[in-house]
């Protein structure tokens, strides 16, 4: 059983928690063309759970600056490395910084080969 932790109350919340995998493969492993993650600081511990090999994702969208802040194991530059280290190349989003961290909340990942099948580049801050 996992859970949630309030601090401010002293209290906690015992829920079932299933492996994103589980989840995808119960709704017959489709193509998934937009994953958004934001677990407050989960995220790299439930992206390592994935068996990439076995799932389509195109695109996903990670809050990365707090992995490693909230729970131990990872951090922002270790999640990048894992998705990148998957096929996926990395595109910031645009003005999406932490006001308390000062970094870059989240990060946009698109498989490779949908880079190159759509011509994907990066933004221009000046558009």
């Amino acid at each position: 059983m996992g859970g949630l932790i309030n601090e401010a109350q002293d209290s906690s919340i015992q829920l079932q928690c299933l492996p994103l995998y589980s989840i995808i493969k119960s709704l017959g492993n489709p193509v998934i063309n937009l994953l958004i993650l934001d677990f407050e600081g989960a995220e790299q511990l439930i992206l390592e759970t994935l068996p990439w090999e076995k799932v389509d994702i195109e695109i996903l969208t990670v809050e990365t600056d707090l992995v490693g802040e909230t729970l131990p194991g990872g951090s922002q530059a270790s999640i990048r490395v894992l998705i990148e280290s998957k096929g996926y190349k990395r595109f910031p989003h645009r003005g999406a910084r932490n006001p308390l961290t000062g970094r870059e909340q989240n990060d946009l990942f698109i498989r490779e080969d949908i880079v190159q099948k759509y011509n994907v580049i990066g933004y221009s801050s000046k558009l």
